[in-house]
């Protein structure tokens, strides 16, 4: 993982990109049900995936909150609220000669795969 951020480490101290803002995302657009069972997948788990409406998932959030480590929170369901995608407007990876990788290339490294089975 480490190898993975040394291309990004460099621009960090770099006159010419210090201050600037960058668009760090790949090209695809996703999901959370998309990546949800690409979790799942991964972890060879099965889930009933039920659609939340936002009004109820932020009652649930604000109930959940009263727990010392909250599953939910209202904050997170604020960013549920809009889309988290680069607007292609400000200069990105490419500018910075970075290759991206595909989301599929990288939630496995964080995952990792399980053999079926009980867990």
């Amino acid at each position: 993982m480490n190898r993975d951020r040394r291309p990004l480490n460099r621009h960090l101290t770099d006159p010419v990109t210090v201050g600037r803002t960058y668009e760090l995302a790949g090209r695809e657009v996703y999901t959370l049900r998309e990546l949800v069972r690409m979790t799942l997948r991964l972890m060879c788990k099965r889930r009933l995936l039920i659609p939340l409406p936002l009004a109820v998932a932020e009652i649930q959030a604000r109930l959940l909150e009263l727990l010392p480590n909250p599953p939910l929170t209202t904050g997170q369901v604020d960013l549920l609220k809009a889309d988290n995608a680069a607007s292609g407007t400000l200069p990105g990876l490419q500018e910075l000669k970075i290759q991206p990788k595909t989301v599929e290339e990288v939630v496995p490294t964080y995952i990792g795969t399980r053999a079926p089975g009980p867990h």
